[in-house]
């Protein structure tokens, strides 16, 4: 299998060092992370905010905590209170169960 670019942004109405904390910081993460229906346990979070460094959690459906999307990322830069860039990489079918709408 190949590989894909997926490329997100996203504007948000806040400066830019605040919303670079909310990234980086796992007790402001997991307040905010994840679609509706959805939340990040703290005790998930690993951040090492530096270059090379893990960025992964794992978020868990709020009604049915079996129903679980980890996401395990590196930084490939990183610019403090400016730019974040990880790479992702998918090794594995999302564990979601079939037939679940992320909304």
């Amino acid at each position: 299998m190949g590989t894909i670019d997926l490329v997100m942004s996203r504007e948000f109405a806040a400066p830019a060092q605040r919303v670079y904390e909310a990234f980086v910081t796992p007790a402001l993460l997991s307040r905010w992370f994840g679609p509706v229906g959805w939340g990040v346990p703290l005790d998930t979070i690993t951040i090492e905010p530096r270059v090379g460094g893990v960025y992964a959690f794992t978020m868990t459906n709020n009604d049915d905590a079996t129903q679980t999307s980890p996401v395990h990322a590196t930084f490939v830069e990183l610019e403090p209170g400016k730019l974040i860039v990880g790479e992702e990489r998918w090794s594995a079918e999302p564990e979601i169960a079939a037939g679940t709408v992320m909304q």
